[in-house]
């Protein structure tokens, strides 16, 4: 019965956040696709070396992980684990909100994560950080598996700040329609994503000052946000640039060549 069978990882096609990874598997006649990790979540698979079984791990920004022990039809034989972290809830961890908003065109579903202060009060007024990384080889936010610790953004968030990022058209882990979107004219950026992005969410939440908006990134995302504040100096008001390739002319050729032309 698993004779002929093509196990493989694939995202998009489950309802909810696209950049979920699940187990599927299909004969290798292209027919009889079956989901085998039907838990809305990010999967890391584990296959045993016979290849009757495997192990799923999934778990989203939000959720801790649980590890299962699965058949290779998909069936769950066993739950091995589950990620305690009522330790970091008793220290006052929260972890960020999931968000989904509209790209530049109005029509195309973005998404990312958002960082609020562990003290937030909805009545207060609170600049925005907007924090970058443009692609094209990786996005801003990174993997969907849970992360105690997301790089330093809930840091900068407890000093008082609503961080926002998202995986702007021009960044992987989606179409190729979507990859593609600005190649050959690297200066894009996703920017315009970003602005619409952030505008978005503003519009959603009154505590959003969308009069004080800063961003910050490093490497490409160095570039980027110097680059966000020079071309839109009415949306952005400061820019922290750590190491950026400012011009793609003088840096890898590896990646010049692959990603520009």
């Amino acid at each position: 019965v698993y004779k002929r069978q093509l196990y493989f990882t694939g995202a998009g096609r489950e309802p909810g956040d696209p950049y979920f990874h699940y187990l599927y598997s299909i004969r290798m006649d292209g027919k009889n696709l079956k989901l085998l990790t039907p838990e809305n979540a990010h999967h890391s698979i584990s296959l045993s070396p016979c290849g009757l079984y495997f192990v799923d791990t999934y778990s989203t920004p939000v959720k801790p992980p649980i590890s299962v022990l699965r058949d290779a039809r998909g069936r769950r034989l066993l739950t091995l684990e589950e990620a305690d972290i009522s330790g970091l809830l008793a220290k006052g961890w929260k972890p960020p909100i999931p968000i989904k908003v509209k790209a530049r065109d109005g029509e195309t579903d973005i998404f990312g994560l958002m960082y609020k202060p562990t003290n937030f009060d909805p009545s207060k007024s609170y600049p925005i950080l907007n924090y970058i990384y443009p692609g094209p080889q990786s996005g801003s936010v990174g993997s969907r598996s849970f992360s105690a610790s997301r790089s330093d953004k809930q840091a900068v968030a407890e000093l008082g700040f609503i961080v926002v990022e998202v995986d702007a058209m021009g960044s992987p882990g989606r179409a190729k329609s979507f990859h593609e979107f600005y190649y050959g004219n690297m200066g894009d950026n996703g920017l315009p994503d970003q602005i619409a992005a952030i505008k978005e969410l503003a519009g959603r939440h009154p505590w959003m000052d969308i009069n004080r908006v800063g961003v910050w990134g490093m490497s490409g995302g160095g570039f980027a946000s110097t680059d966000a504040i020079l071309r839109y100096p009415d949306f952005y008001k400061v820019a922290v640039s750590a190491c950026g390739n400012h011009d793609n002319r003088n840096y890898e050729d590896d990646w010049g060549e692959k990603w520009q032309g």
